[in-house]
């Protein structure tokens, strides 16, 4: 009995992981965005906006925030003045400010007993950067720490807050890591066909060689876009990922939508521009043949970000 009781004991503990591993995961887009609202509520909500570091200290003031397209934690601080209390985080000249790096962060630690939380970040080159306010109300840099202690006031008020937020922010870094995975395998395409189109330069016809302005990049808003020069006219495209609905090749490979939701910019050489939508977005590969294999594998990665985007028909 003891033993089957350790063996029973065992697999629901298994269980109990592999349930919460499952759960815990981010699906799709609407997830990420769903992920993304509850971590920021969560940030923000960790932290008293006013405090006292000690009996005998100034009171201070601080404030939490989450800036996406830099994807950093912002932590600012200043002393506090009561007449500030109606501004905007924005309209404070804050004393000292730290950016933490969201994508390298480890370890979230609460001290319940000093009411702090402690971010700490991995990665030889990641640091939490610190910057101090420089008259003419602009930041110079201050410091450079693996880890930031913030005086919390909400660790014992917000059920599970520490754990909430270091599960949020791994979900979140697993699901960017799949995202730039998809990213990094367009851009190794990319290279390759430059590379194509510089040793073979004669089997490619005018209508279809470019240089390279901006490889393959997302912004935070999961749009993805390129820049290229052809013919001394600059092109842009871009479309969100969640619009995409095929991958097929006509010549070039391509992104299909439903609707005209890719955006194309055209800048010509005398400084005019001309901005149109469609519903083709062109990765501009088009040297291989019989690479049926390539629509297969971005395929495959569109699937592992949640995206029901298929490959369809492929002609050479």
């Amino acid at each position: 009995m003891y033993k089957n009781g350790i063996k029973i004991s065992f697999f629901l503990f298994c269980f109990t992981i592999l349930i919460t591993s499952v759960k815990s995961q981010i699906r799709d887009f609407q997830d990420e965005k769903n992920t993304l609202g509850s971590l920021y509520e969560l940030i923000t909500q960790s932290i008293f906006k006013r405090y006292s570091p000690g009996i005998y200290e100034d009171s201070m003031r601080q404030h939490i925030s989450i800036d996406w397209k830099e994807m950093e934690i912002l932590y600012r601080r200043t002393n506090y003045e009561k007449e500030e209390d109606n501004k905007t985080a924005d309209q404070i000249s804050w004393l000292v400010q730290f950016h933490i790096p969201l994508l390298a962060i480890d370890t979230i630690m609460g001290d319940y007993k000093n009411q702090t939380i402690t971010y700490k970040v991995k990665g030889d080159s990641a640091f939490i950067n610190g910057e101090i306010l420089i008259p003419g109300n602009k930041y110079a840099p201050a410091s450079k720490d693996k880890s930031l202690t913030i005086y919390s006031g909400q660790i014992m008020k917000i059920r599970n807050l520490v754990e909430r937020i270091q599960d949020k922010i791994k979900e979140f870094q697993v699901y960017y890591k799949k995202k730039q995975q998809l990213v990094n395998t367009l851009n190794n395409y990319l290279k390759k066909e430059l590379d194509l189109q510089q040793k073979y330069p004669d089997q490619y016809p005018a209508h279809r060689k470019f240089s390279l302005i901006q490889p393959f990049q997302l912004d935070d808003y999961n749009r993805l876009s390129i820049v290229i020069n052809r013919d001394s006219i600059i092109e842009k495209q871009s479309v969100y990922l969640e619009d995409v609905t095929e991958i097929a090749k006509d010549i070039n490979i391509i992104f299909l939508t439903k609707g005209k939701h890719v955006e194309t910019i055209q800048t010509f050489a005398n400084g005019t521009s001309a901005t149109t939508k469609g519903n083709l977005f062109f990765l501009q590969l088009c040297y291989e043949k019989q690479d049926i294999a390539t629509g297969n594998k971005i395929a495959e990665l569109f699937s592992s970000i949640g995206s029901k985007a298929s490959r369809t028909d492929w002609y050479d």
